[in-house]
Order: C-alpha cells, then sequence, then structure tokens
C-alpha cells in the first residue's frame, strides 16, 4: 500500500493505491516524499495471494468499522 500527503495552501492531498500485481517500474521511478531507495512492491510479490474482490470487501469493512458507520 502507498500513502501520499500534501497539505498546500490550506488544502489537503492524499491518495491510496493497493499494487495486487500490476508492473510496478512506473511507480518505481518516482521518488515518494523524497525518500530514496524506496521501492513499490505487490502483494503478489510479497506472496500475498488475494483477489480484487476480496480487497474490496476486507477494505470497505475496515473503512466502516474506523469511521462507525454500520449500515450497508
Amino acid at each position: 500500500c502507498s500513502i501520499g500527503f500534501a497539505y498546500k495552501k490550506g488544502y489537503s492531498k492524499h491518495g491510496v493505491s493497493i499494487h495486487l500485481n500490476n508492473d510496478l517500474q512506473k511507480f518505481n521511478n518516482v521518488t515518494p516524499c523524497n525518500l530514496k531507495g524506496v521501492i513499490a512492491t505487490s502483494l503478489y510479490n510479497e506472496n500475498i495471494k488475494i483477489s480484487r474482490n476480496n480487497i474490496k470487501i476486507t477494505l470497505i469493512k475496515l473503512i466502516k468499522e474506523e469511521f462507525n458507520e454500520t449500515k450497508s
């Protein structure tokens, strides 16, 4: 997972990406947050086999729990 955050002129910008099993070449051309030597990986490369649908279901559940939103 990659998480980015920026705050400029009173506005915040943020984003999250989860790499399942994709080509990481372009991601590894970026120096995130000026952290030299940091490279992107994927769940597949870390030997975590999970479907896109299971990731979606799990993230929705966790986000709802975090924000105390229990309705479907």
